[in-house]
Parts: structure tokens; sequence; C-alpha cells
């Protein structure tokens, strides 16, 4: 290509190439935009449900820890002594409350550790082989 006659490249070109030219790097910048707006919200969105986590961990941990001191209080009083039946009643519904806080904290901690499980190792086989 000659130079000579026209400054800049931009010259040789008609307004066709021009306008595709512009086109595309307006979609480039627009993706790229776009792409980096969503990571943004994508991280935002992950520590909203951390921490929306750990506000319902630490939640269910209040009420665990308060469950266990009053459980732990009403062992020391002596049933023979406390012939209300609001001891028995009280007694009855921690034992409840328990129940449903251990069903509540599998939700928490899930078993993740699935490998190896209904797989026998070779230890396994070994040490079991030995003992018949």
């Amino acid at each position: 290509m000659n130079f000579s006659e026209c400054d800049d490249f931009i010259c040789l070109l008609g307004t066709n190439e021009l306008e595709n030219i512009l086109f595309v790097i307006v979609t480039l910048f627009a993706g790229m935009l776009t792409a980096h707006m969503m990571h943004r919200e994508t991280v935002v969105q992950k520590r909203l449900m951390r921490e929306q986590y750990f506000s319902e961990l630490k939640q269910w941990a209040d009420e665990t820890v308060s469950s266990l001191s009053e459980a732990v209080h009403l062992c020391d009083l002596d049933p023979n002594k406390c012939a209300e039946p609001s001891f028995f009643n009280r007694r009855h519904d921690l034992r409840v409350i328990f129940s449903a806080l251990i069903d509540r904290g599998r939700w928490f901690f899930p078993n993740v550790e699935h490998v190896g499980i209904g797989q026998r190792s070779e230890e396994f086989i070994r040490a079991n082989s030995l003992k018949s």
C-alpha cells in the first residue's frame, strides 16, 4: 500500500469498513464490561451466601449452647427433691430440643467424604483374612 498520498491508514478505508471496525471495538468492550460485571456479581453473591451460612450457623450454635447450659444446670438439681412436674416436663422438652438441634446441625455439617465408601481397601481385606 502506498501511504504517500494519505497521512493515515484510515484514509484508505471506506465508511463501511470504519463502521464495522468501530462496531467490533464497541462489541468487544461491551462484552468485556459485561464479563467483568458478571464476575463481580458472582463474587458478591458468594460472599453473601457465605455470610448467610455463618449467620445461620452462629444462630444454631447460640441455641445449642443455651440449651446445653440449661441442661447442665438441670442436672445439678436432684429429681427426688423436685416433686413438681415442671422438672420432668423441662427435661423432656430439652430432649426434644436436643434432638431437633442435632438434626439441624447435620445440615450445617454434612458427611462429604464419599471417596472409598463402599469399597474394600487392600489393608481391610488383608486384616480380615488374617482374622479368619
